[in-house]
């Protein structure tokens, strides 16, 4: 698909973007793999006056994550956990280029969302209070939504022939997800469950 085609297809949902006051989401598996053709089309969204968001792990080079954050209004920015050895298990990213990046996001002024996927065997009491103590050291942190844990995402997995690594695949009961809302919370940004 060509630039120009995928903005004719964003183009079609104007009346809804209009209406609601939103936007397109670029998200994927990760968009910034494909940062240069996502540039072009947000710059096109841009001209259009569309209001552009990013979905991301943060994973890509400083630069090209720069050179994208110029073109977008809101980036959605998963932290899955602060452990590195886990963070690396579980993603097969080093957590290191994510902090940064979200360290460069902020530092320019880029209006970001903190997502953080609640995951059986990956999220605890304790990494849901380290993740808050690191945000509340970060200056523009808008808003925090905790992502409840679904199952399609084993089934996502399989699907593809990947390997399922959660420890369960139990639901996290709303009481828990409560609670580490309301300890996030206690940092002082707002949380809000879903999102």
């Amino acid at each position: 698909m060509t630039v120009g085609e995928l903005v004719a297809e964003i183009e079609k949902d104007r009346l809804y973007f209009d209406e609601s006051g939103g936007g397109v989401t670029f998200s994927g598996g990760e968009p910034l793999l494909q940062w240069e053709f996502l540039l072009d089309v947000l710059r096109e969204c841009g001209l259009r006056d569309v209001h552009r968001a990013v979905d991301t792990t943060g994973v890509a080079a400083p630069e090209s994550l720069l050179r994208v954050a110029a073109e977008t209004d809101l980036f959605l920015y998963d932290l899955k956990t602060l452990d590195p050895d886990l963070h690396e298990r579980a993603t097969g990213a080093r957590l290191d280029p994510v902090l940064a990046n979200l360290e460069r996001l902020l530092s320019v002024g880029a209006r970001v969302w903190i997502r953080v996927p609640l995951i059986p065997g990956v999220t605890s009491d304790d990494s849901v209070e380290r993740i808050g103590a690191f945000l509340a050291g970060l200056p523009g942190i808008d808003a925090v939504n905790l992502l409840p844990f679904h199952r399609s995402a084993r089934d996502k997995h399989r699907k593809f022939k990947m390997p399922w690594l959660a420890d369960s695949d139990d639901d996290i009961p709303a009481e828990r997800v409560q609670e580490w809302a309301d300890r996030l919370g206690s940092h002082g940004f707002p949380v809000t469950i879903g999102g």
